[in-house]
């Protein structure tokens, strides 16, 4: 009796197992992306979408795994609906790429309009403006006062007059007392003037490198000054 119940649970166990073990795997005939910027579909879909036998099938496991550990995506929805796998992405808003001068490494970091760091394999944000620092402008994994100042300033900018802070190229605040700023199509650089809570071209006066015709849209003159916020 003891022999015909261990080997029906043998047999119960055998049955069993293959299903547990594709037991998140789904046939799919499409996949549909939604949202993506940054994000590539070969991050997302990378060994969670297989194909054999001319038929395609996606782990539903790996796929969440992928979605979640991925730190450029803020949320994300998934669903599968006659045999089309949709996913439907959010992605971090990024605000700046910040690059850190380590000796004679540079080590890239992104930081979303939360002032949280993203530190990925590789550049996603590739629009986005440019803040270069030094190793001495972080303490203990975080930005410095400094640094976070200046972001704090250019997300109250983006929400304000998001075309000033698209037209910045690169802040370069390698300096520890002055932070110089380069705006797309101007030779000129500028100085970062927080009094303004904004951007200050201090050495320029119109007719020189840069006309006043050049200037962004929203400049202003005032005291040799172009002041753009």
């Amino acid at each position: 009796m003891k022999s015909k119940l261990y080997t029906a649970s043998m047999i119960v166990s055998l049955l069993l197992f293959p299903l547990y073990g594709y037991a998140s795997v789904e046939a799919i005939s499409t996949v549909k992306l939604y949202g993506l910027k940054y994000v590539t579909k070969f991050e997302i879909l990378n060994n969670a979408v297989i194909s054999k036998d001319d038929r395609f099938f996606v782990d539903m496991k790996k796929l969440n795994n992928s979605l979640q550990n991925n730190p450029m995506i803020e949320s994300y929805t998934v669903d599968t609906n006659n045999n089309i796998l949709t996913v439907k992405v959010k992605e971090r808003d990024i605000l700046a790429i910040v690059l850190i001068e380590k000796g004679k490494d540079t080590i890239p970091i992104e930081v979303d309009s939360h002032l949280k760091i993203i530190s990925t394999y590789r550049v996603h944000a590739y629009d986005r403006p440019i803040i270069k620092i030094t190793q001495d402008e972080v303490y203990h994994n975080k930005l410095s006062p400094r640094i976070i100042k200046i972001l704090m300033i250019m997300n109250k900018l983006k929400n304000v007059q998001g075309q000033a802070i698209g037209r910045i190229s690169v802040i370069d605040c390698i300096n520890p007392f002055v932070s110089y700023v380069s705006i797309h199509g101007l030779q000129t650089r500028y100085i970062w003037d927080e009094t303004y809570e904004g951007i200050s071209l201090m050495y320029s006066v119109p007719g020189l490198l840069d006309s006043k015709s050049h200037c962004p849209g929203n400049g202003v003159v005032t005291q040799k000054r172009i002041v753009v916020w």
